[in-house]
């Protein structure tokens, strides 16, 4: 959805990646980042929606749902 790409999106931009230089790390492509953050690619697989957030160092979790998932939350629940 638009709140996810727009959380995918402040993440790569607080990284040191560029969308192209992500792309050609992961997947040997220029644009799948570009086009995942723009809703182009409307529904990307979770294996490299998980590549995605693993190299921008952020929870997946957050991404889809706004939900920062830590040890302390864990916790919580016990």
């Amino acid at each position: 959805d638009n709140e996810a790409r727009n959380r995918l999106k402040a993440a790569l931009s607080c990284s040191d990646w560029t969308a192209e230089s992500l792309s050609n790390h992961l997947f040997s492509t220029a644009t799948y980042v570009s086009r995942v953050t723009t809703g182009r690619i409307q529904d990307p697989s979770p294996t490299r929606l998980q590549a995605i957030c693993d190299a921008l160092d952020v929870d997946i979790t957050f991404v889809l749902t706004l939900f920062l998932y830590t040890s302390d939350a864990a916790d919580e629940e016990d």
